[in-house]
């Protein structure tokens, strides 16, 4: 039979077995310009255990010791408005990226411990 499918959340390809998030799991590099400035570092994005559609964004903003949680659909992540502390200090995000091959476009607001932001828009190169 013609026609076609409709794969559950967080899952592509012919016959669905392939987890949207894998292409974007790995290490990047980062060529990054915010409102403060210009930015170059490393971060890396890992499976969360919290869903399939979820990830994890260590050291990204280059805040070291941060972890960021993202959902993945297609080629979209998207960082919903959060907290996450650092250092015992309460820092802010909210964002969103696309993903094209192995470059990794990400547009996002960095909010620091004293509520004053930083708008950034990142390159991210897969390594």
């Amino acid at each position: 039979m013609n026609g076609t499918c409709s794969c559950a959340p967080g899952y592509e390809g012919s016959d669905c077995s392939t987890l949207q998030r894998t292409k974007f799991l790995g290490g990047y590099t980062v060529n990054e310009s915010c409102d403060s400035g210009i930015y170059n570092y490393d971060f890396f994005i890992e499976a969360s255990t919290a869903g399939v559609t979820r990830v994890l964004l260590t050291n990204f903003g280059a805040v070291d010791g941060s972890t960021v949680s993202a959902s993945v659909s297609g080629t979209t992540l998207n960082i919903a408005q959060q907290s996450f502390m650092v250092g015992g200090q309460n820092w802010g995000i909210v964002g969103t990226g696309q993903l094209n091959g192995t470059t990794l476009t990400m547009t996002y607001t960095l909010t620091f411990p004293d509520n004053t932001t930083d708008g950034c828009t990142s390159t991210c190169t897969k390594q």
